[in-house]
This record gives structure tokens, sequence and C-alpha cells, in this order.
């Protein structure tokens, strides 16, 4: 017989008085409930969030907590302390989740006991459109999962959009020990473990992107290749130490080189100007770096078309 799982939402809140409405509703009316719903206030304080905090208190459907400002990495870790259900779901203050997000994934984790992670597709839309509407999604990014080595130079494995058994997240520390982009450093901790993973290939997760960007307290401080270098090391070889700076930063660079040359034929076939393809493809390193190669020539496309930059 299968076993039925329980399921919590964790939820930073940081000056998210703006979009907390929307994205508790998506979490809500799901067509298998979340089982606890938890909010961590990272130290928010504009007027709007604080009163919606208020308010979010009162609603017997969520347990809320508050931190001082320490980043999303201590409010998602300090939300899944607490959290009581076997998988944990990660789940921004300001996105969407679709109706049936919940089911596919507990479908898998119930069915499976040997997946310990998932995460599955989504679509990008700007702050300020109806996303209900197809045709205003920026872009749709599927990812791609242990790819070797690319998951060390570009975050082709999961974010936002994943979920984890609570007893596999314990045993890498949650979302700490890593810096970075906190999601991107699970999925690597996981990987290290070699812990196993399933990617839903369906768009099930709405992200917002904000203009102006929208985020919180990011630590300045952190060596992020540094983390990287180590992680692909232990990953590949089991040895922390195998790659020296130099070769990390020499592979790095070549595969960087490698994916600006792609995109570049890729685009080859849109008319561009000079100086449009040096734009778009100094743009385009970063844009890899963060979603991948589709993703990027998806922007690039966009960007002929609507006149919108590529980050």
């Amino acid at each position: 017989m299968r076993k039925t799982l329980t399921s919590s939402a964790v939820i930073p809140y940081y000056n998210a008085g703006r979009f907390i409405d929307e994205t508790l509703k998506s979490v809500k009316n799901q067509s298998r409930k979340f089982d606890e719903i938890i909010v961590v206030n990272d130290g928010s304080f504009d007027e709007v969030s604080l009163e919606k905090l208020e308010i979010l208190k009162k609603d017997d459907e969520l347990t809320v907590i508050s931190q001082k400002n320490q980043g999303v990495v201590h409010a998602l870790t300090n939300g899944m302390k607490i959290a009581k259900s076997d998988i944990v779901f990660e789940v921004d203050a300001d996105d969407i989740l679709l109706y049936n997000y919940v089911q596919k994934f507990m479908e898998v984790f119930e069915s499976n006991d040997e997946i310990d992670g998932m995460t599955c597709g989504y679509k990008l839309f700007f702050d300020g459109v109806d996303y209900e509407v197809e045709e205003n999604f920026h872009k749709l990014y599927m990812p791609s999962g242990y790819i070797k080595p690319d998951m060390f130079f570009y975050n082709c494995i999961g974010g936002q959009n994943s979920a984890f058994r609570i007893n596999k997240l314990q045993s890498v520390n949650y979302y700490l020990d890593f810096g970075g982009p906190q999601d991107w450093g699970v999925w690597l901790k996981f990987a290290a473990k070699k812990y196993k993973q399933a990617v839903l290939e369906e768009y099930l997760y709405l992200y917002r992107v904000h203009k102006n960007g929208f985020s919180q307290r990011i630590e300045k401080t952190h060596d992020f290749d540094e983390a990287l270098r180590l992680m692909m090391g232990k990953v590949l070889h089991g040895n922390s130490q195998e790659y020296s700076k130099k070769v990390y930063v020499e592979m790095k660079n070549k595969f960087f080189e490698n994916r600006k040359n792609e995109i570049i034929k890729k685009s080859s076939s849109v008319k561009l100007s000079p100086r449009k393809i040096k734009q778009l493809s100094r743009e385009a390193i970063y844009v890899m770096n963060r979603e991948g190669i589709k993703s990027t020539i998806s922007r690039i496309k966009n960007y002929i078309k609507h006149g919108r930059g590529v980050l």
C-alpha cells in the first residue's frame, strides 16, 4: 500500500505585502491541500508589509514566525526546522503555484521512496502583467537535472520550484553552509550525497520577475566560486580539493566561451547588428549563469521582439 505523506509550504516573507495575498491564494487553493503553511517574516520594515503581517498572524491556516533580517537562506532554514511534515516546499512570497502543483509532486514522492528531491518547470512573468494570460509569460524554463559538469557553472538543477524530503534536507544542514543562490546550493549538496532527484516535466510554478529587482539580504563577503570549486571536486571525485582555483577558472571560462559562441550561432538566423550582438553576448553570460542556455536564447529573442533587456 502506498504511504500517505504530509506536506509543508515554507514562505520567506520580506517586504512582500503587495504580493502575499496572490501567493497565499494559490497556496491555499490547491487540489491537494498543504498540511502546513509556514510564513517566515525576515525583518520586513515597509508599512504595507507590516500591516499585512498582522493580518497573517490572525489566519488560522498559517503559522507565522519572525526573525531579524538575515536573508532568505536563514528564513527558509528556520521555517523548515519547525516544519512537521514529511515533504517541505519552498515558495517565494511573490510567486504563484498552479492548481495541481502539490498533488503532482506528492504523487511522485509517495510512489517512489528513492526520490529525495523534486523540481519542475516554471514560467516567468513580469510584475504588473496578468499571469493568467498565456501570452504574457516572458519565458518557460525546464530544469535539466544533474548534468555534469554543467551544473557547477549554471543552475540547471532546480530553484525555488522545488520540494525535498525533510530528513534529507536536515542531513545537508538545510540551506546553510553554501552561500550564493540558496536553491542551487541545496541541489549541489544533494548531488554530493548522491540523493536522487526527479524533474517533473510540467510547468507548474509561476515566477514573478521584478524590473528593479526584489531580493532579500545577500551575503556580500561569500566567495561563491570557491564554494562551487570545492563542491565540484566533491561531487565528481569525492575530493573537494580535486580542482585548483586556476583549473576551475579555466574550466568555467571555457564553458561560458563555448556557450556564448553557441548563442551567437543559434541567434544568427535573426537579423542583429554587430553592436546588438556584442551587447546581448555580454548580458547573456550573466543569464546563462542563472538560468541556462535555452532560457538565454529565449530572452534574446524576446529582446529582439519587444525591445526588453536580457537581464
